[in-house]
């Protein structure tokens, strides 16, 4: 929807009451389309939000799996830090796939309200 009925409101003479002139809307309905869309626009700011902390404590993860993996590497009891080693990978694996799931669908359950901008 487009907002620039709200930049040319005017007031009816006979009712008092505030009208958009391009749209003819009551300001109230105006205003209750506006919070509507700010609503929208909310709910698309936070997905996006919990997307990206997501994301980066993915990654945070995934990095920590790394230094531990190098560590171990250069630990000197070599049939514990074999097994270790091979369990740090598997998780980093795991997690590596649920952040290619993620960034894969958007991390959203929904599209974005691309019309709302």
């Amino acid at each position: 929807m487009d907002l620039d009925f709200l930049l040319h409101l005017r007031t009816d003479n006979h009712d008092e009451h505030i009208y958009c002139c391009s749209s003819g809307l009551h300001a109230a309905t105006a205003f209750k389309v506006c919070s509507a869309l700010c609503r929208g626009f909310l709910y698309v700011l936070i997905t996006y939000v919990i997307f990206f902390f997501r994301q980066e404590a993915l990654l945070a993860a995934i990095s920590e799996k790394d230094a531990n993996i190098a560590l171990l590497e250069l630990s000197s009891s070599k049939k514990k830090t074999q097994d270790e080693v091979a369990a740090l990978k598997r998780e980093k694996d795991r997690l590596v796939q649920q952040l290619k799931q993620q960034v894969g669908r958007g991390g959203l359950g929904r599209k974005p309200v691309n019309n709302l901008v």
